[in-house]
């Protein structure tokens, strides 16, 4: 591991000859001098046996699709792309869920050397800013154009079906430099999530070729298996982990596992990523299983004990296990902790190569990363032992994330709240006329907040508030993501104060909190006084709701 800090050059050169050397084809691509992604994803993997990746759908039909039929999609959404003008180093977002389309996409842009940002189709608010920081050349969003601004309309790439793909008996790709940028992408989990990062050709092939081969062990012959309620957070990097290392990616829907359990307890040579949802649909069917190895999400529920269940329920004690968080932003593993030692529990914490990290957090000083590329651990180095250690606190903070990246931001399940896109969407409901989202910090000793959604209306009866908070969460989680859905709406027929045109959220804080919001809510007289300051604005503003 010091080694690996102190000369990282020296550190991937032999884990590039040690994978060579395994294998029965050479990998193409060079550290620190050229990467050829399609190279050495599908003519390293023609001849693989192994299914590219598995998809499963709502209904439990699945489809495989071989390293060879991958190549073949690929070749021809290539030819498509470069008849509209696409050409290495020009910039294209790919706005898909995860899947087949998804992958396909993602390797026509390493195949023709376009900068690729991948985006989940979440609300138009959400996506339209984030293009608008992009400012990207192309887009190739498939049957996603409904949430693109009409500004946009004109960078779709349209694809045409007839496409004749000419045989010359060679797949060329493109060769990426070192230094070159491969990605960009958003990191949801910093004070900036809006701030478009580039990610070089280095830190793109080196970290997911580390993660697989070493994070999570795989190897061609291996599957790879993951839930939807994982995939937001760890994809383009975990695919790419899968890919390069010639293993299957197996995609199962939450629903196909509660009803199917025993496709994901009878999976041979399987890594399998356990979330917390999975966990608890594995508890209610518990089954010895044959898993090559299984890992944990650590930016779900940090109360260990159920974890600990799922191992002695699973009969976990021979099965190699850790904890990991996958960063969008760096395209690779930002944690590694093997969970098993002496029959409990522990964590130990592996940052991410190219993201800068600091210590200061933990060890009440500043001791920042001095290179980019690397494999990093954080330990105490005065232990006797010499292994790597956290403190319970950390483990049961939800922003544990955050803070091993020297990132302290308020947010939850690792990733920053986004209360104005939030707030943004619910103000489209009819009777809303403007809410606040409010955080607070629990009491429980570390860094967890609870979230509250204050919304206003001017109703004066009639409102379903339950079935309205079940519209609301599950709004918020299909279009932004299950971790901005706050932990309590509530309702208040009140206008809240103005500073300066927009929400006095002090005051809304202070009234909340002392009960004054409830009182004035309730209040006849508060009520009157609330429709003349509505229609004060609305005559002033002259598009407010009336």
């Amino acid at each position: 591991m010091e080694e690996s800090y102190t000369s990282p050059i020296l550190f991937w050169n032999d884990l590039y000859n040690a994978l060579n050397s395994s294998a029965c084809y050479n990998l193409n691509s060079i550290p620190f001098q050229s990467y050829s992604f399609y190279e050495d994803i599908i003519i390293r993997n023609k001849n693989n046996k192994m299914s590219a990746f598995c998809w499963y759908d709502s209904n439990g039909q699945n489809d495989n699709m071989s390293y060879r039929a991958l190549g073949e999609r690929v070749s021809e959404k290539a030819a498509g792309w470069n008849r509209a003008g696409v050409e290495p180093g020009l910039k294209i977002c790919v706005i898909s869920p995860f899947g087949p389309e998804y992958i396909i996409a993602m390797l026509t842009a390493l195949k023709t050397g376009a900068i690729i940002t991948v985006l989940e189709p979440m609300s138009p608010i959400v996506i339209e800013r984030q293009l608008d920081e992009l400012a990207p050349d192309f887009i190739d969003c498939g049957n996603y154009t409904g949430i693109l601004p009409k500004r946009f309309q004109a960078k779709i790439i349209t694809m045409d079906e007839t496409v004749v793909i000419e045989e010359s008996g060679e797949d060329y790709s493109h060769n990426y430099q070192t230094g070159d940028t491969a990605f960009i992408a958003f990191d949801y989990a910093s004070s900036t999530p809006f701030v478009p990062i580039e990610i070089s050709a280095d830190t793109a092939f080196l970290a997911p070729l580390r993660d697989g081969a070493i994070t999570l062990q795989i190897s061609r012959g291996d599957n790879l298996i993951v839930s939807d309620d994982f995939i937001k957070p760890m994809y383009p990097g975990l695919v790419l982990a899968s890919l390069l290392n010639g293993a299957t990616c197996t995609f199962l829907p939450k629903n196909v596992i509660r009803e199917k359990v025993d496709i994901l307890t009878k999976a041979k040579n399987a890594t399998v990523i356990v979330s917390e949802e999975v966990r608890d649909i594995l508890l209610n069917s518990p089954s010895k299983v044959k898993w090559k190895s299984w890992f944990i999400t650590l930016g779900a529920d940090p109360l260990l004990e159920q974890w600990q269940n799922l191992y002695n329920e699973l009969k976990l004690k021979n099965v190699p296990g850790g904890a990991l968080r996958f960063s969008s932003a760096s395209l690779g593993c930002s944690f590694y902790a093997p969970l098993r030692k002496s029959d409990v529990l522990t964590s130990e914490v592996f940052p991410s190569a190219g993201v800068p990290w600091f210590l200061a957090d933990i060890l009440d000083k500043k001791t920042p990363s001095k290179l980019d590329i690397g494999l990093f651990a954080f330990s105490d180095i005065s232990e006797a032992d010499g292994e790597p250690y956290i403190t319970e606190n950390l483990l049961r903070s939800e922003q544990r994330g955050c803070l091993y990246n020297g990132v302290n931001v308020v947010g939850k399940m690792g990733v920053r709240m986004l209360g104005e896109e939030v707030c943004s969407l619910i103000e489209q409901f009819e009777f809303c006329r403007t809410c606040v989202l409010l955080e607070t910090m629990l009491s429980t000793g570390s860094n967890a907040y609870e979230f509250s959604l204050l919304v206003f209306h001017l109703q004066n009866n009639g409102l379903d508030r339950d079935r309205i908070r079940q519209s609301i969460r599950y709004l918020i989680e299909t279009t932004i993501g299950k971790p901005y859905v706050p932990d309590k709406i509530k309702f208040f027929r009140y206008l809240p104060r103005l500073s300066r045109g927009d929400v006095d959220r002090q005051w809304v804080y202070s009234q909340y909190y002392s009960g004054g919001l409830d009182y004035k809510s309730r209040d006849s007289v508060h009520y009157l006084f609330s429709q003349c300051r509505a229609l004060y604005r609305t005559r002033k503003n002259g598009n407010h709701k009336s």
